[in-house]
């Protein structure tokens, strides 16, 4: 595909992405390569986020997607020189959230992950616990199994078009 043509087809996920964050209040912060960072507040931010998540993987469909939430504290700001600097979330949660994505690229082949601080927000959601082995990631990533597209493999809660790991 040439460039060109990728830059079309990622802006046209990017913007179904931005348009589901910002229909649940969250905060559009950052598109890297074909990466995406939002953020949400407030006293329901985990069930938002997820909402905007899932909402995304329906109107994509078949995209090769990968979403990761996790919830903690962040830093808020202005990153950067001054003449280029631009506001961004830094810290252990967003670092986490990109450990488990790199994670999950490689050990995974669902579209949707969450850790137990967004579980614990969004109790209703069929979920499937996953064991990590690895120090620098939380010992447990839950899968949404459930709910989100007719292509699912539903004994497994991956998505079809997803390859398998090791396959």
């Amino acid at each position: 595909m040439a460039p060109r043509d990728v830059a079309l087809s990622i802006n046209g996920i990017f913007h179904v992405l931005t348009e589901s964050v910002l229909a649940h209040q969250g905060v559009p912060v950052k598109y890297v390569g074909d990466g995406f960072l939002a953020y949400f507040a407030g006293i329901d931010h985990p069930a938002r986020a997820l909402a905007a998540a899932t909402d995304s993987i329906n109107a994509l469909g078949d995209t090769n997607l990968l979403i990761t939430l996790h919830s903690g504290p962040i830093y808020l700001g202005t990153i950067g020189h001054h003449e280029y600097a631009r506001p961004d979330i830094m810290g252990d949660t967003v670092n986490t959230t990109f450990l488990i994505n790199q994670w999950a690229n490689g050990a995974s082949r669902a579209q949707l992950l969450l850790t137990e601080s967004v579980r614990q927000g969004c109790p209703d959601n069929p979920l499937r616990a996953v064991e990590i082995s690895r120090p620098d990631l939380p010992a447990v990533i839950y899968e949404l199994s459930g709910g989100i597209d007719n292509e699912a493999d539903h004994n497994s809660g991956f998505p079809a078009d997803r390859e398998k790991p090791g396959a």
